[in-house]
């Protein structure tokens, strides 16, 4: 059994004042896009749930985790240290309620939540797949021309996650590599500016899994002078972290 979480809700203003607008929808409704090839593919291979949309409250995630003896949790959201949330940024899976995971396999895209939440659950006798820093996405502020390739970069990397369904965990952490690396070649050739996709590459962590300590990618090679000349998107990214949305 496998479990899909991706909520969407409508854009809200997280910070005092309204100061900063979230875009909420843009972005979880990118992820939706992205977690349903996810789940199609899970569904191929054995039985999936997905959760998705406006359904996918912090209950019915609970709720879902609980009723289900499932085997890989692919949850893509927006996230905290020791939380991965739910729609209106409620924090539905943390380190109180984190049972259902030990000794089973989440795959998280979401800021930071390795780096509390998978650790509690690692040592649990659960993996975790994530991310222990902000996650960043360059796209949906530039030219349409680019925004739509950009996006089915970071979709191609996302998605492998997919392979968890038959892959073991430390594969499918190489494999999540090498997409970043192919994508920042592409960046390279583009005359883009990819210091954004190597942070979230280099952030990937694998907890558990038979590993004493966290898994992480080998440093990339030194960049090469022809590198160094590329242009800086004409973006700001979207960070999906709520400590920070938070910050004044």
């Amino acid at each position: 059994m496998q479990l899909v979480v991706s909520p969407v809700w409508n854009d809200v203003d997280v910070s005092e004042g309204g100061r900063y607008n979230t875009r909420f929808a843009y972005l979880t409704e990118y992820l939706t896009w992205m977690m349903s090839e996810v789940a199609e593919y899970a569904a191929e291979h054995d039985d999936t749930v997905f959760l998705k949309g406006e359904i996918a409250t912090a209950d019915a995630v609970r709720t879902t985790l609980r009723q289900y003896d499932f085997d890989v949790l692919y949850y893509a959201s927006h996230g905290e240290e020791d939380a991965l949330t739910a729609v209106n940024f409620e924090r539905a899976v943390t380190i109180e309620n984190s049972q259902p995971l030990f000794g089973r396999t989440t795959y998280a895209v979401a800021c930071l939540s390795a780096k509390a939440l998978g650790a509690h659950i690692a040592s649990n006798g659960g993996v975790y797949l994530g991310y222990d820093d902000v996650l960043y996405l360059e796209f949906g502020y530039r030219d349409p021309n680019t925004d739509w390739w950009v996006e089915e970069v970071y979709k191609n990397i996302f998605t492998t996650g997919k392979l968890l369904v038959h892959t073991p965990p430390k594969d499918v952490a190489s494999e999540i590599v090498r997409a970043y690396d192919d994508a920042i070649e592409t960046f390279v050739k583009g005359g883009y500016d990819y210091s954004y996709l190597l942070h979230d590459r280099d952030h990937l962590v694998l907890l558990g899994a038979g590993n004493t300590k966290a898994w992480r990618p080998a440093p990339r090679k030194a960049a090469q002078p022809d590198e160094t000349k590329t242009t800086l998107l004409l973006a700001a990214a979207a960070l999906l972290a709520l400590p920070l949305l938070l910050q004044k």
